[in-house]
């Protein structure tokens, strides 16, 4: 079933407000994960609450990036967009080389950049050469380990 936007908002404000266990409510993050089912303001929520609590819960890893992948394939371009720039959040242990699989084949589908240049008029205002920059930017940041990021970008 589908959570409501109060619902999402109630179990994003009991894990929140958690400052010891995350883990024991489970039933809470579930709620969030559930988000994805719901219309597109629950699926902005959830975009946004899956990533920040998704590291105390992993028993739900796997849920949680599907969910998430779910969302990077909505037909709101604007839920698209969120999911897909919060993907670098659950690249991290043994779901590295299964984020990095999914950006790879966004990029190479052209998902990735189709789903920033839908709109019209966020088309005119896009700037690709920045996106990049800064997207490469962020990984290095985030992930030291990485020295050089290379984008391919097709005609």
């Amino acid at each position: 079933m589908a959570a409501t936007v109060e619902e999402l908002y109630r179990n994003y404000g009991i894990l929140a407000d958690e400052k010891e266990d995350l883990s024991k409510h489970k039933d809470a993050y579930q709620v969030i994960l559930d988000g994805v089912k719901g219309g597109p303001k629950e699926k902005r929520l959830a975009a946004q609450f899956i990533p920040k609590f998704f590291s105390s819960f992993p028993e739900l890893a796997d849920a949680a990036i599907n969910a998430q992948l779910d969302l990077c394939e909505d037909e709101d371009v604007s839920i698209r967009r969120q999911a897909i720039k919060e993907l670098p959040r659950f690249a991290s242990g043994e779901n590295l080389p299964r984020v990095a699989d999914i950006l790879t084949q966004l990029l190479q589908t052209g998902c990735l950049f189709a789903s920033l240049k839908a709109n019209t008029a966020e088309f005119h205002s896009f700037n690709e050469s920045a996106f990049l920059k800064e997207s490469s930017e962020s990984v290095i940041h985030n992930y030291p380990f990485i020295k050089t990021v290379t984008f391919f970008i097709p005609e």
